[in-house]
């Protein structure tokens, strides 16, 4: 016949376990853990109720960390201190141990963090204390575990060896302000969804998270505010009219220092090595793939560095001709329909060089020179 699961040596602690041990407690309890889910905190404060709450103990890793690992709730710690029963702190604790009326287990706990309790539910976690090995860790856990454990001697020669025990783990009453702290805390920096965190883990070796991003090169798309004086003129039917509004692109649509082809290619490389998670999720990569992925990464960096360089050379010899087309634009306009405010600058209206001298001066003004604007965009 098969033993019964509660009285096998090897078994299985989890939180409903938890709970129906502590539902049968009818003289002392004894927990200690890195942490405790909210249901165990109320069929404690439910038990000391009845037992009273010196029969109650409560040891905890009461910290930050445990928490983030999902060890336990910040409720249910906070649910123990409203209803009065104190906790033992033990930093760094990642043992686990209950004793019910002088019987208990001891057990690994579950990190939500790593796993589910439910994965487990069918493995071992736990061993059964044999009742010396019961007593041996009420004495030693905590001063107020010790007193319950020479409540429980049956016999004078077991009184005087629990008596003469000295327990390993000191009184360390966790206090409100650190309860307070780790709640403050949490709600800045709320906790992961251990459950997506899960899945993330277990994809972590097929999948990784890529960013891919291109600043800097992009030159073309500077548009420069045409001054207010040629822009009261207007423009006759010509090659840049498509480059005019009450703005002008700095360089045209199809320049040779154009990023458009780089950025082409990185588009290339984003659909074909990389997926979308998603609006805002990101995308990634098949780890299989990473290799090639950086080749081709490598490869566009070395068409970058030589575009920068080419945009160096060339910039603002680019700029240059930009100004001097517009001047060659405007200067027919303007000897027919001279504005006011160049006449009084030029004298004679009909100086060609005078009005280039004028139309340069006005583009100036607007027109970076290219090492500012190199610095500015990073290229």
């Amino acid at each position: 016949m098969q033993e019964n699961k509660e009285s096998q040596f090897f078994t299985n602690i989890d939180t409903d376990k938890l709970c129906k041990l502590v539902e049968q407690a009818k003289e002392s309890i004894i927990y200690a853990a890195p942490g405790l889910r909210f249901a165990v905190a109320e069929k404690l404060v439910e038990a000391a109720f009845h037992l009273g709450e010196e029969m109650t103990i409560v040891c905890l890793d009461a910290d930050e960390k445990s928490i983030r690992m999902g060890f336990g709730d910040i409720e249910a710690i906070s649910h123990l201190n409203t209803h009065g029963i104190n906790i033992n702190h033990i930093s760094n604790l990642r043992f686990a141990l209950i004793i019910i009326d002088g019987e208990g287990y001891s057990f690994t706990p579950t990190a939500l963090y790593l796993e589910s309790e439910q994965s487990t539910s069918l493995g071992f976690n736990a061993v059964k204390l044999m009742p010396q090995q019961a007593q041996e860790a009420s004495t030693r856990l905590s001063p107020a575990a010790k007193a319950i454990a020479l409540a429980a001697c049956k016999t004078s020669e077991q009184r005087a060896e629990v008596a003469d025990t000295i327990p390993e783990i000191p009184n360390n009453p966790l206090g409100e302000n650190t309860i307070e702290s780790i709640e403050s805390s949490i709600k800045s920096n709320p906790l992961v969804k251990f459950d997506v965190t899960r899945q993330v883990r277990v994809y972590s070796s097929y999948l990784q998270y890529v960013e891919l991003s291109m600043t800097g090169a992009a030159v073309q798309r500077q548009k420069i505010t045409m001054p207010e004086a040629l822009q009261a003129v207007g423009t006759d039917k010509t090659k840049l009219e498509g480059r005019f509004k009450t703005s002008f692109d700095l360089l045209a649509k199809n320049h040779e220092l154009s990023s458009k082809e780089l950025e082409k290619h990185l588009k290339d490389i984003r659909d074909q090595f990389t997926s979308s998670l998603g609006k805002d999720r990101g995308r990634v990569l098949l780890v299989r793939n990473k290799e090639l992925f950086l080749q081709k990464i490598d490869a566009l960096k070395e068409k970058l560095v030589k575009h920068g360089e080419a945009v160096q050379k060339n910039l603002q010899q680019s700029i240059d001709d930009s100004k001097k087309a517009i001047t060659d634009l405007y200067l027919p306009i303007l000897k027919v329909n001279p504005p006011e405010r160049m006449t009084i600058k030029v004298g004679d209206p009909t100086n060609d060089a005078k009005i280039k001298e004028w139309v340069m001066d006005q583009l100036d003004e607007v027109f970076p020179y290219a090492e500012k604007l190199i610095k500015k965009n990073g290229t």
